[in-house]
């Protein structure tokens, strides 16, 4: 059930959709330069979305896995980790917002998505402690 408060494929291209998906649907759509949400609307579904991406076993970034995947083998036991990328229908997209945007609209894609990127930034580093800080 998680994140599929409301129509689950319309939300896919909204900002902060990470925050939205992990808080049940609870983050309020917001304009694209993400100043119409004050910290009453987006404090509890971020708090809830960190929750619950913390109730999971493991947690990671995908451009992790070539380079780090010892936690698959510890916590799920996978043996095989061949890179592979398989694109069902189509060529691979660059996905490199940065080398495709102007400064201006990067930056203002990057404040529509602030929220999402802390909880990326948050993963990353728990994926990371796991890696490096055993317990």
């Amino acid at each position: 059930r998680i994140g599929m408060n409301g129509n689950f494929l319309a939300q896919v291209g909204r900002s902060n959709f990470a925050v939205w998906k992990f808080s049940d649907g609870s983050l309020p759509v917001s304009s694209p330069d993400s100043k119409s949400l004050d910290s009453n609307e987006w404090l509890g579904p971020f708090q809830l979305a960190v929750r619950t991406l913390s109730r999971f076993d493991l947690v990671m970034p995908m451009e992790l896995l070539s380079p780090h995947p010892e936690p698959l083998k510890d916590l799920l036991g996978w043996e095989s980790m061949e890179k592979a990328h398989v694109v069902n229908i189509g060529k691979v997209q660059n996905s490199n917002a940065a080398s495709d945007l102007t400064p201006e609209d990067y930056e203002s894609f990057w404040n529509a998505n602030k929220l999402d990127m802390v909880i990326y930034y948050w993963s990353r580093a728990v994926y990371l402690m796991r890696l490096h800080c055993p317990a």
